[in-house]
């Protein structure tokens, strides 16, 4: 039976959805679009939280080479759709490895907003660019956002 709680952190309310008896990661996202009201952070820690769940098996093996891309760029730094195409074995792919992190269920832990646009800005987010340009000036510091949340 999944698990769902509730998480507030400066950027706002975090939903994560898990298996606790598969230690399995189902959904993690904002539950809001809007970053104007941010929630008082709860107790408990997000690190705690995912160091003990796992994520599942991506459902194609294009999808599983962007997710693992996708992790590897460092917090405080970022890629192109294009680099992360090419990252992920396929450099003529960049609209592909796009929708892949558009449809991330495992924001913050797969750091799709660290997925910029080449020609420059921070480009769109599922929570909003204000959202994700904040994200990254978290992470600046060289931590994951959710270290830092």
């Amino acid at each position: 039976m999944a698990r769902t709680i509730f998480i507030g952190t400066q950027l706002g309310t975090v939903r994560i959805i898990y298996s606790p008896r598969e230690n399995l990661l189902e959904d993690i996202r904002f539950v809001e679009d809007d970053l104007s009201s941010p929630t008082a952070k709860s107790e408990g820690s997000l690190a705690d939280l995912f160091s003990a769940l796992r994520l599942p098996e991506a459902k194609t093996s294009f999808q599983s080479a962007v997710r693992t891309a996708a992790c590897a760029i460092p917090p405080g730094e970022t890629l192109s759709y294009e680099e992360l195409a090419a990252a992920a074995g396929n450099r003529k792919a960049s609209r592909a490895a796009g929708q892949v992190m558009a449809r991330n269920p495992f924001c913050l832990l797969v750091p799709c907003h660290r997925v910029v646009p080449k020609t420059g800005g921070v480009g769109n987010y599922r929570w909003g660019p204000k959202r994700k340009a904040a994200l990254l000036a978290l992470e600046a510091g060289g931590k994951h956002a959710w270290e830092v949340l």
